[in-house]
């Protein structure tokens, strides 16, 4: 991840509410929508885990997507975690 800009905050949020919109298949999805809230579960956690690894690149832990339960809030823990590889 490059810098915490605006823009890459914005672009992360994006991206995280496309996630949301697939994973959870929900057309009503924006920063503030809450993971529970759209019926996620331990295993669409993981859906989005493996999603935030593969196309950011960063290991967000399971607990992360299930504490921090927006796109917005998840966001912002994206820049500060671990680089991830496959050997994780």
């Amino acid at each position: 991840m490059t810098g915490d800009s605006p823009e890459s905050r914005f672009d992360l949020v994006a991206r995280l509410i496309e996630i949301w919109s697939e994973v959870l298949v929900s057309g009503v999805v924006d920063g503030q929508t809450d993971f529970a809230e759209l019926g996620g579960s331990s295993l669409t956690a993981v859906r989005i885990q493996s999603r935030i690894r593969k196309e950011f690149g960063r290991n967000i832990e399971l607990v992360e997507v299930l504490e921090f339960r927006t796109p917005a809030r998840l966001a912002a823990r994206i820049p500060a975690a671990p680089a991830w590889s496959r050997t994780d």
